[in-house]
């Protein structure tokens, strides 16, 4: 149907216009949905001349230029350094997913000291004397830190 209507614009005779409009017409009542609308709307533009013509012109091939193709080769060369560089940061993203994920059995060496340094600061803010080496055990950090985690 679209090189029907193609040829529309390229036929000048009315009586070949005419022919094609009725090709059209008979599938406006297809059983193919996408058949019968390009019918319905290929029919409609029949009504526009001036946007007919326009609509269905030639269109020229795409032009591939040198800018794209330098653009290209950059990207490329741009993911082998990201890459290189995700390789430093590896074992520092493997403990964030681990904090995620709220698993016990990550490494625990700063969780110890990150919950002794907020007991100090709860008691400085609440200008409370208690003995730092009272600092609560890794079992009361972790329900702290994942309070759902006993549910």
């Amino acid at each position: 149907m679209t090189s029907l209507m193609k040829l529309s614009t390229r036929f000048t005779e009315p009586a070949q216009k005419d022919r094609l409009r009725r090709i059209l017409h008979s599938h406006s009542a297809s059983l193919d949905v996408e058949v019968q609308q390009r019918a319905v709307e290929y029919g409609n533009l029949f009504g526009y001349d001036t946007i007919r013509k326009g609509v269905l012109e030639k269109m020229p091939p795409p032009q591939i230029k040198e800018e794209s193709r330098v653009f290209g080769e950059a990207a490329k060369k741009s993911n082998k350094s990201n890459h290189r560089k995700s390789k430093s940061f590896k074992s520092t993203e493997q403990d964030l997913l681990f904090d995620l994920m709220g698993d016990v059995n990550a490494p625990t060496a700063n969780l110890s000291t990150t919950t002794q340094n907020n007991s100090d600061l709860l008691a400085d803010i609440l200008s409370s004397t208690d003995n730092p080496a009272s600092a609560p055990s890794l079992q009361a950090a972790v329900c702290l830190r994942y309070p759902l985690q006993r549910l």
